[in-house]
């Protein structure tokens, strides 16, 4: 996990100046598209998010994935419950997909997954940029070690998924 300057991308560059950014990467003995078809799949975000988050996805019937599409979600933290919505912004498989929170706690967040291939399996590269109600304080009280458990659980989830190299059609679905 790095604070490095964040790649230019889909989110509106003032919004992107004013965040904090956040960047994990992970390698996969996996094919980009098996990994990039399981991420980009809704239905497996619970099992690669931490049960102390409480996921719970609210909406009925998930739409085909693709750019415009969106999820309703609802989320606890510290036993406090909040709504989540999230738009995908950016959609280019097996490359890259991103989206933006419409509604939630942050007051900026948006998530771009990356998909390398990299020798014989994938580079999968996290970036983040968020702003807080905390601002500075509240990020480095809570938020950016909050993001760094998540993305250890989810690289730990992801590594157990995909533990040796699979071919592309390979069915990972649904944890």
């Amino acid at each position: 996990m790095q604070a490095s300057s964040p790649p230019p991308g889909p989110g509106s560059s003032s919004s992107r100046k004013r965040a904090r950014f956040f960047e994990t990467e992970l390698w996969l003995p996996a094919p980009a598209d098996a990994v990039f078809d399981f991420l980009a799949d809704a239905r497996n975000l619970d099992p690669v998010t931490p049960s102390w988050f409480s996921l719970q996805i609210r909406t009925p019937e998930l739409p085909v994935m693709d750019e415009g599409a969106g999820i309703d979600y609802r989320m606890s933290l510290f036993g406090v419950g909040f709504p989540w919505r999230s738009r995908v912004v950016d959609w280019a498989p097996p490359r890259i997909f991103t989206y933006v929170q419409e509604k939630g706690p942050y007051l900026y967040f948006e998530h771009e997954h990356q998909f390398e291939p990299a020798g014989e399996g994938t580079r999968v590269v996290d970036r983040v940029w968020y702003r807080t109600p905390g601002g500075p304080a509240g990020d480095r009280l809570l938020v950016r070690r909050m993001l760094g458990r998540i993305f250890r659980f989810r690289a730990g989830e992801l590594r157990r998924r995909f533990p040796t190299r699979v071919t592309s059609d390979s069915a990972f679905r649904g944890g």
